[in-house]
């Protein structure tokens, strides 16, 4: 009977030690939150992007972030859109969740935009990240600034009688007449003669599939990953722009798409579009994203495909109708 309390205090002890060794539950990781924001000036009430990005370790758990629940202001900045939380597979492994807001401020001087929390849940936890602290920008005014001392020279003069000009109207109306004959005889070499004038005179706009191949060319694959898709990107939505009618460069990939969607392009050339648009932005916005030149200049050659896919649906070539061959048929043979 004495053996039993010794059993009871072993089995105890041997509890404790499992319990110790046995881990508490999985280790938060942690994670990085991001902003980018462009441009650090503007001025009253012109538009600016800010995309916050998260990112996620590699070998974490996957969650689902809860980004702030946007209001109409933030700070002092005033929210115009928010766009929707985008996911993205980074490099080494690493999850990238983002959104892009689009703000504006009616005041001039600093804005700042205070730190908000984004919720991430982890098992039984919920992990708040913040936002950067010094994120915020710049409104200046339209208005030039007024030096010291120059406040009386703005003021308006009291008004005055009408004062006689020196020169008469014989005098005006010559110069008058000569100004306009000046100008007629500059058009009138600068049509004949063109290179007379050099750059003055701005030649016309290309077409959009010209204007984007002319863009490709000087995009050089091996100055860099970022600088190479950025050109690229900013050619892919300048011609969208201009053919289908899509605010391309304004919106954003996913806006894109939904406004693809709605528009008369064929759905596996909006998806290759949009595809190659989200090959840009992870190029420009996941920091120490490199793509080899190769696949640079594949990525161009696709861009140059699509331009000319899209400018092929939107314009198709004119075909000869089965009517009008008797009548050319009819035509040859009175000829004849």
């Amino acid at each position: 009977m004495r053996r039993w309390p010794l059993l009871v205090a072993g089995a105890l002890l041997a509890a404790a030690a499992w319990a110790e060794d046995e881990p508490a539950g999985p280790e938060l990781p942690e994670p990085e939150v991001r902003a980018l924001l462009e441009p650090r000036q503007i001025t009253v009430g012109d538009p600016l992007r800010l995309t916050l990005v998260l990112e996620w370790p590699a070998g974490a758990p996957d969650v689902e972030p809860r980004f702030p629940a946007w209001q109409e202001t933030w700070g002092g900045a005033e929210i115009l859109e928010v766009g929707p939380v985008e996911r993205q597979r980074g490099t080494g492994g690493v999850t990238l969740f983002s959104q892009t807001l689009r703000l504006t401020a009616y005041r001039t001087g600093e804005i700042e935009l205070p730190p908000l929390a984004i919720a991430v849940p982890f098992g039984e936890q919920t992990r708040e990240l913040a936002t950067p602290a010094d994120l915020g920008f710049e409104v200046v005014s339209v208005l030039p600034e007024v030096a010291e001392g120059e406040e009386e020279q703005l003021q308006p003069r009291p008004p005055s009688a009408l004062e006689t000009l020196p020169v008469g109207q014989r005098f005006a109306l010559a110069s008058a007449v000569l100004l306009a004959l000046c100008a007629l005889l500059a058009v009138l070499v600068a049509r004949r003669h063109p290179e007379a004038f050099g750059g003055l005179l701005s030649p016309p706009r290309l077409p959009p599939l010209e204007e984007l191949i002319e863009s490709l060319k000087t995009v050089d694959p091996a100055a860099g990953s970022e600088p190479a898709h950025t050109a690229m990107s900013m050619a892919l939505r300048t011609f969208l722009g201009r053919t289908t009618g899509v605010a391309a460069v304004e919106h954003t990939t996913s806006e894109i798409q939904r406004d693809l969607r709605s528009s008369e392009l064929e759905p596996a050339l909006g998806q290759r579009i949009v595809s190659l648009l989200r090959h840009c932005d992870q190029a420009k916005f996941i920091k120490g994203f490199e793509v080899p030149p190769e696949e640079i200049a594949a990525r161009l050659e696709e861009c140059r495909a699509i331009a000319r896919a899209v400018d092929l649906h939107l314009h198709p070539p004119a075909e000869e109708t089965a009517e009008d061959e008797p009548a050319d048929l009819a035509a040859s043979g009175r000829a004849a």
